[in-house]
């Protein structure tokens, strides 16, 4: 059996180039520091949290993290990425952010980079789709969720062909540590088993035995072995880090009733609308801009369907005589007829006629690539409409109705977001594409060379085998003209094999380049690209902006000074901003964004919102069907908390119930706009001071109940 691969050479020089696209990618984040932008929604104003607070109680053994909601349970902050918790005990939690994305996004290069190089062989579209891929507008908190998805394709078909088996198998830990179960895990973990049981049924139909039952080990055997243990290692550390779900999934409910129990699931009436709109679009969090590579690809998988038998007869060729394919092109003649005995019927009949083949090594390793391109290619663009169609399905009403109709896993697991797979496979496909046009682009300019050849007198005859160029008694032969050591033939082919290399580059560059394009205009770089050129005054919120670490830290000294009362002795809610904004500077919350609290404290919390809620039929809506947003929803500002020093806005008709917001341990009421007198005395609180810097973006006026 021939023995497994299990170190990489690491000398490609493509995939070093992820060192120059690093540093172009965060160029600008490095010379704003604090004022770069970054996607605030489900990232800064929630993810990014469950690993601040893991990281915090990393080890200390605690239920509950007090910093938020009154204290949110443990197992309802799990993160994306158990991977990166470390990076937030030991740095401070912007350089910890920063790190991750860019472990991220070199992941998100290499992982394509190794992927389309394996599939189609060239390094150069590796290059070109890994840094499309890179590019792309993911949040890195959601870790490997979204760009790992080429990194385990890759890890498990090197183990398939028995390649890099050690470096393979650290990959696929290193995925299961960094992608979420429930993101692209579960898609994944559901490949890798169609995966596995596919290999054993070929193992079962294969299986051979010796006279006397001794069964006959074959090599495939061992691909098999390698393919089927990473399997087992992928889900091993998947229920390791997931206990708890498998927990809650097998065993029962948790040590407490989550908030999702009273999720109201939404879905799409129109089957065949959502459907074509995902597969054209994508969806949240996964965008991967592929429009404009559908069309190419599918024209690409219809042209080379009819290459398909071409390639077939090659590999025929080869099957049957592979003494007459030895040495390439060069060694190739007109093939005697008795060799066509055994050959397929249909491969005969179109030899009839075209007695001569130029059928080499290397046309037949190139036929037997394009086979398995193509194949990959037409395969990954069915998982691709299968996805749309199942997620189509998710949303439709029998499933919506049969989640809402239940309780526990089932009821708030998002199925449908196996779209995730997207960016990985629209760009697979894309490398695919790419490496069929590289490949098998002959009828570019070969066909008129080969009819040339063939009608030359210079050539091995059918019978003899003798070459009539060569001169009788010579070893000279009469294709190069005397005095010369030119080969005309060799020349006028070399010519257009290198007129056909550079016009099916120009072709891929050009499938490629409008998606490159808009993958630029809508990157997060480009974003930071005008922040840094525009001197931050775009109007887009930056870290800086948004956390505000300087105002807060104001009004924690100013608390401390006349209180003498630290951060944990006390508890705050925010009205207009983010309560993210008083948690990353260090404040104990009452409110938060959590995607799985306790539904006992959404109703406590409910109580202070209430008369809110009332007067705001959408909120309440928004609030009861969902919840995981636990602000103080008003219908003066609603669900927007960005309120800017700048806004000419106050509140005039408030009504919460601060006997309650008092009863859950808050003292002090952050507010990004003035509250008027006559409303705050009907709410019984008190201005404790006006909070701003030259360089904020809110102004935070502080109450005390």
């Amino acid at each position: 059996m021939r023995k497994a691969k299990s170190i990489p050479k690491l000398n490609d020089l493509m995939i070093w180039m992820v060192l120059p696209l690093l540093v172009i990618y965060f160029s600008y984040f490095f010379l704003l520091g604090k004022n770069c932008v970054f996607e605030i929604n489900d990232q800064l104003d929630e993810t990014l949290f469950t690993y601040v607070l893991n990281a915090k109680y990393l080890f200390s053994g605690v239920k509950s993290y007090p910093e938020m909601l009154g204290g949110v349970p443990k197992g309802g902050m799990s993160v994306s990425a158990c991977l990166f918790i470390p990076l937030y005990r030991l740095f401070p939690v912007f350089e910890a952010f920063m790190i991750q994305y860019v472990v991220v996004v070199a992941t998100a290069y290499m992982g394509m980079y190794l992927c389309v190089k394996e599939l189609t062989g060239s390094g150069f579209i590796g290059f070109l789709c890994g840094g499309m891929f890179m590019f792309l507008p993911y949040q890195p908190v959601y870790g490997l969720s979204v760009v790992g998805g080429p990194l385990i394709f890759y890890a498990f078909l090197c183990l398939y062909r028995q390649k890099h088996v050690i470096i393979n198998g650290l990959l696929i830990l290193y995925f299961a540590l960094g992608a979420n179960l429930v993101l692209l895990g579960y898609v994944a973990l559901g490949f890798v088993l169609l995966a596995d049981i596919w290999i054993l049924i070929k193992w079962i139909r294969k299986d051979r035995h010796l006279p006397g039952g001794t069964r006959c080990r074959t090599e495939r055997e061992g691909q098999n072995k390698w393919f089927l243990l990473g399997s087992l290692e992928l889900l091993l550390v998947y229920i390791i880090v997931n206990f708890s779900l498998f927990s809650e999934l097998f065993l029962g409910s948790g040590d407490y009733v989550s908030h999702r129990e009273e999720m109201v699931i939404t879905g799409n009436s129109d089957f065949w609308g959502c459907a074509k709109d995902v597969f054209l679009n994508s969806a949240q969090h996964a965008f991967s801009f592929h429009q404009k590579l559908i069309l190419p690809i599918l024209i690409v998988i219809v042209f080379y369907a009819f290459r398909w038998k071409k390639w077939r007869r090659q590999i025929a060729w080869q099957q049957r005589n592979p003494e007459e394919n030895i040495g390439g092109r060069e060694k190739s003649g007109y093939v005697r007829a008795e060799y066509c005995e055994g050959i397929p019927a249909e491969v005969r009949k179109e030899a009839a006629g075209k007695e001569r083949t130029d059928f080499g090594e290397e046309d037949i390793e190139n036929a037997r690539q394009c086979q398995t391109m193509y194949a990959w290619l037409v395969l990954i663009i069915l998982i691709n409409v299968l996805a749309a169609l199942f997620y189509g399905f998710c949303q439709s009403q029998i499933v919506v109705d049969f989640r809402n109709s239940v309780s526990g896993f089932f009821h708030y697991f998002s199925p449908q977001r196996v779209y995730w797979i997207y960016p990985t496979t629209w760009y697979v496909a894309a490398g695919l594409s790419a490496g069929l046009i590289w490949r098998d682009h002959d009828f570019l300019s070969g066909k008129r060379q080969r009819e040339e050849m063939s009608a030359s007198p210079f050539r091995q005859t059918s019978d003899t085998g003798h070459n009539i160029g060569k001169t009788s008694g010579t070893g000279n032969n009469i294709w190069k003209p005397p005095g010369t050591g030119n080969n005309i033939w060799k020349s006028s082919g070399t010519g257009r094999k290198i007129a056909g290399d550079i016009f099916a580059w120009l072709l891929i560059c050009a499938v490629l380049a409008p998606t490159a394009w808009q993958i630029r205009q809508n990157s997060i770089w480009i974003l930071n690209k005008s922040q840094y050129k525009n001197n931050c005054s775009v109007g887009l919120m930056s870290w800086a902006d948004y956390f505000a670490e300087d105002l807060m830290g104001e009004i924690e000294t100013a608390i401390l000074e006349e209180t003498g009362q630290s951060q944990g002795e006390y508890r705050v809610a925010s009205l207009g901003m983010c309560p993210a904004v008083a948690l990353e500077a260090g404040f104990y919350c009452i409110d938060g964004y959590s995607n799985n609290y306790s539904l006992e404290y959404k109703h406590e919390f409910r109580e202070i919102i209430e008369a809110e809620l009332e007067k705001c039929p959408p909120m309440k809506g928004y609030f009861d069907n969902w919840g995981s947003r636990c602000y103080l929803f008003t219908e003066e500002s609603q669900n927007y908390y960005y309120l800017a020093k700048d806004a000419d806005f106050r509140y005039e008709k408030l009504r919460l119930d601060t006997e309650k917001m008092k009863e859950l341990g808050c003292k002090y009421l952050f507010s990004a706009a003035e509250i008027e007198e006559g409303n705050a005395d009907r709410l019984g609180i008190e201005l404790f001071g006006v909070f701003d810097t030259e360089e904020s973006y809110y102004r935070v006026w502080v109450y005390e109940l």
